[in-house]
């Protein structure tokens, strides 16, 4: 069985930002007090949550069900509550029912600009001769097509 964790405490979330705006693409997960994660674990309701695999210290957004007690959810993985003063003493069950994976934003470079010569300093010679250069074989080329 896998052991996971989940942090409940609100603070705790705001500060590794898993609360606000999303990116395209993206899930965002709201973080859940105790009390509203006690009234789903009764109720056995899937819920959309971000654990962490504390082996690896992955995290990942999932579709589970949990427990309270390991009795509830049988052939379940562990799962730890976190809370900013700490774990909790005892472990609750939780059971994946998928794990969602989100879509890549795609990333576009950025065209390259032209150093200034202040930024150039020290090479500006060798990269004035290149550029010089490649004038002038752009202009050969040039002469070379209209013949």
């Amino acid at each position: 069985m896998t052991e996971y964790e989940l942090f409940v405490d609100v603070e705790f979330a705001d500060r590794r930002g898993m609360r606000g705006t999303t990116l395209t693409g993206q899930i965002e997960v709201q973080p859940l007090k105790l009390e509203e994660l006690q009234a789903k674990a009764v109720n056995k309701e899937e819920l959309l949550v971000e654990l962490r695999d504390p082996a690896t210290l992955e995290s990942f957004k999932a579709r589970v069900v949990i427990a309270s007690k390991r009795d509830e959810l049988p052939e379940a993985d562990t799962l730890w509550l976190i809370r900013t003063s700490g774990r909790f003493s005892e472990p609750w069950a939780v059971k994946i029912v998928e794990r969602v994976e989100e879509q890549e934003p795609e990333v576009t470079a950025l065209p390259r600009r032209r150093l200034s010569l202040a930024e150039r300093k020290g090479s500006i010679l060798s990269e004035l001769l290149k550029q010089r250069e490649e004038k002038m074989k752009a202009e050969k080329e040039k002469g070379q097509q209209k013949e």
